[in-house]
């Protein structure tokens, strides 16, 4: 049996910082191999559109992450309407609902009571059971 000792170090905002802009640094170097276009996704999409749905998207990525998932994605056939990152929203993301409202904005959608899907790559699953509910 191997014993492990914790250690405890002390640690300052500038520690977390660094340790970001390393993880960033390396996101950015290998985003695009992550960028694939999930199954059904395009044949879903066009239905929407045949019905005149929009589609808009939130995520936790940043703005420089979303340039290149993005560009991928439209390279894969994949283009939302519009798409808002905590960047837009003063860095104030998930749970608040600001990007959301972002997409409203832009795609002029009146009322959080109309129909409204956000497409946000966290909530897939939850998504694609309100998207079956408009086909």
């Amino acid at each position: 049996m191997s014993t492990y000792k914790a250690v405890i170090f002390d640690w300052a905002e500038d520690d977390v910082e660094k340790l970001y802009s390393l993880f960033e640094e390396k996101l950015l170097g290998i985003l695009d191999q992550f960028a694939e276009v999930k199954p059904y996704v395009l044949e879903t999409i066009e239905e929407l559109r045949k019905k005149d749905i929009k589609i808009g998207s939130t995520t936790g990525y940043t703005d420089k992450m979303m340039a290149i998932v993005t560009a991928k994605a439209k390279e894969n056939g994949y283009e939302p309407d519009a798409w808002f990152s905590p960047d837009s929203t003063g860095n104030v993301g998930r749970p608040y609902p600001y990007m959301i409202f972002r997409n409203m904005e832009a795609l002029k959608i009146q009322s959080v009571k109309e129909k409204f899907i956000d497409a946000g790559a966290d909530e897939v699953i939850l998504n694609m059971k309100e998207l079956t509910k408009l086909l």
